[in-house]
């Protein structure tokens, strides 16, 4: 295991799980929700020329979106392979023609889609100590998969907010400092 992969699993032990295993099933959803739809809205009003101003971190915003209905999609599967007690799907499986979103409006429309996805899959709770690998992260339960969802969400909400102030972005949008 590298230095990488230890510090992330030793920062995800102490922080991220500590935290989820005083919250039910249903406050892990809902916040994992609630980040998926503050995001969502964040994007409403982008247009399609400021969506492709890139990040600090080098991505743009329809990437940034393109990549959570992607963890989304993935993270569904997972919990599904949880509950059902079946393998475990690789996160860049599955959905890819879906991810291929060329606009915007079709970015954003496979995140809503996929975050209605990822809550119809999550109505029903995972109660058991089930696992499944995460590539950094090692083994998590289905509610540490909702909570890493979450993150992940509040993450790309900061980066794009950080985006919309810039005068790059300000600019595409048609507005002045």
């Amino acid at each position: 295991m590298g230095l990488d992969t230890w510090f992330n699993r030793k920062i995800l032990r102490t922080v991220l799980v500590k935290k989820v295993k005083t919250l039910s099933w249903e406050q892990v959803l809902s916040g994992a929700y609630e980040e998926a739809q503050r995001f969502g809205n964040l994007i409403s009003g982008s247009s399609e020329e400021s969506a492709k101003i890139e990040t600090a971190q080098g991505t743009s915003l329809i990437q940034e979106t393109i990549n959570l209905a992607g963890l989304n999609y993935s993270v569904a599967a997972k919990i599904d392979s949880i509950r059902n007690n079946r393998p475990s799907p690789s996160l860049r499986t599955g959905r890819q023609l879906e991810l291929e979103a060329k606009s915007l409006t079709d970015a954003r429309l496979l995140h809503e889609h996929s975050s209605r996805n990822l809550m119809a899959i999550g109505m029903t709770p995972v109660l058991g100590e089930g696992t499944a690998e995460h590539d950094q992260f090692g083994p998590l339960t289905a509610k540490e998969w909702l909570a890493v969802t979450s993150y992940y969400h509040e993450l790309a909400t900061r980066q794009v907010e950080r985006l919309m102030r810039t005068p790059e972005y300000l600019n595409a949008q048609g507005k002045k400092w």
